[in-house]
């Protein structure tokens, strides 16, 4: 990985964007990448001050082509492409973006020419009318895998979402297109699956093993740093252990730490996710893992039922982080170390916070992995040793034991 003193030859290779000025996409991009990173080093350091002094600092190998996922937006003016920087209702042309690589740029070319030649009308975000919301590029950095996605607000038009997806299959542009219809009025560009065409299961080699996921679940944006994220982890972790990994996804940590656990048991809510998490954990050597499809509060509260448990958890939660209720079910397992996966430096330190009233805890480590250049954003890896537990404040707050231990399992 680049040190310090490669920030010169990093920051020499690269061109900043045509579409500066426009873009909302990466605020930060005008500023050397040595400020980027040592801002966000500054930002980390600041939130765990009370905790640790020293943060560990794995910068960008990458500051271009390094994102394997990008949204187009299909705007009012029948126009696809990014928004615009203080303008959410117009879009920008996608040619030149250094985010994704030259390919998507060669597929966003296709669908843009295509799409205007046709009538469909764009999805108004304020009176919820029309039919055309968004289009998914997302690639394997590893593999010649690509895959489109088309974001409808209605199941109409099934000949022209047909014609597209023969286009860009017959010109050997993507490897799968998969069509999704989303009804809800929230802006997002996910959906329920309508029709596939190709294989829309993408794959990517990260830690000499191969990671399998559904076109429609979530998998790191930049696989170069996720791999170097499970290294880390895989580093602050003893051989032999009993393993507890909450918000599992595909198995991104969890399959790594299993070739050296004792036993790994990962909940995820997606079933998407934990259908891949089981597939990918083929590989391994040995039959040591659960994955279970579940709300994590409710799994944990069934382990408990269970009399189970764990000497390590390993979370990675969505940006809102974890709760309450969360530490305190998980602290019932007894464990002994918490392995904290943050994109979110404010719920990160609030969840610290909440953590000390239930539990005495040394953070051990503290890292940041820069998946994100040119923005704010930032991946944070805590390592935290758990000591005396405080149960009564940990049991005060206990529901019965028949509550919430429903738990889904996926053959």
């Amino acid at each position: 990985m680049p040190q310090m003193m490669d920030f010169e030859d990093l920051e020499a290779s690269f061109t900043p964007c045509m579409h500066l000025n426009e873009c909302q996409g990466c605020p930060r991009m005008s500023d050397a990448y040595s400020q980027q990173i040592m801002a966000k080093k500054s930002y980390i350091q600041d939130a765990l001050k009370d905790y640790i002094a020293h943060i560990t600092v794995f910068p960008a190998e990458k500051l271009q082509f390094h994102r394997n996922k990008v949204d187009w937006w299909y705007d009012g003016e029948k126009h696809l492409g990014f928004r615009k920087k203080g303008d959410i209702r117009h879009t920008f042309k996608n040619e030149g973006c250094l985010l994704a690589s030259k390919a998507s740029q060669d597929v966003y070319k296709h669908i843009e020419s295509f799409l205007a030649q046709q009538q469909l009308t764009p999805y108004n975000i304020y009176t919820h009318e029309g039919y055309l919301r968004y289009v998914i590029y997302r690639e394997s950095k590893s593999l010649p895998q690509r895959v489109v996605g088309i974001i409808t607000a209605t199941a109409d038009h099934a000949d022209v979402i047909q014609s597209l997806a023969t286009q860009l299959m017959e010109n050997n542009l993507v490897s799968g297109v998969c069509w999704l219809v989303n009804t809800r009025y929230a802006d997002t560009s996910e959906g329920d699956i309508q029709q596939q065409w190709g294989d829309c299961t993408l794959k990517e080699n990260m830690s000499e093993l191969v990671f399998e996921y559904p076109f429609t679940t979530f998998f790191q944006t930049n696989p170069q740093m996720a791999e170097h994220a499970q290294k880390f982890v895989l580093s602050r972790v003893t051989p032999g252990k009993t393993i507890l990994d909450l918000f599992c996804g595909v198995g991104t940590f969890s399959i790594p730490l299993a070739k050296q656990a004792d036993y790994l048991f990962g909940v995820e809510l997606s079933k998407e996710a934990i259908q891949a998490a089981k597939k990918n954990a083929q590989q391994l050597p040995t039959r040591n893992t659960t994955f279970i499809a579940n709300d994590v509060a409710k799994q944990l509260q069934q382990l408990e039922v269970e009399k189970r448990k764990f000497e390590i958890v390993v979370a990675d939660p969505p940006r809102a982080g974890l709760s309450k209720k969360i530490f305190r079910r998980m602290l019932r397992l007894f464990p002994k170390q918490l392995i904290y996966i943050s994109c979110n430096p404010e719920s990160l330190q609030r969840d610290l916070k909440w953590l000390a009233e239930y539990c005495d805890f040394e953070v051990k480590h503290a890292a940041i992995f820069d998946f994100f250049p040119h923005t704010d954003h930032v991946e944070t890896i805590v390592d935290i040793t758990l000591n005396e537990i405080k149960w009564n404040k940990v049991n005060s707050e206990r529901r019965r034991p028949s509550e919430d231990t429903a738990s889904v399992e996926l053959k």
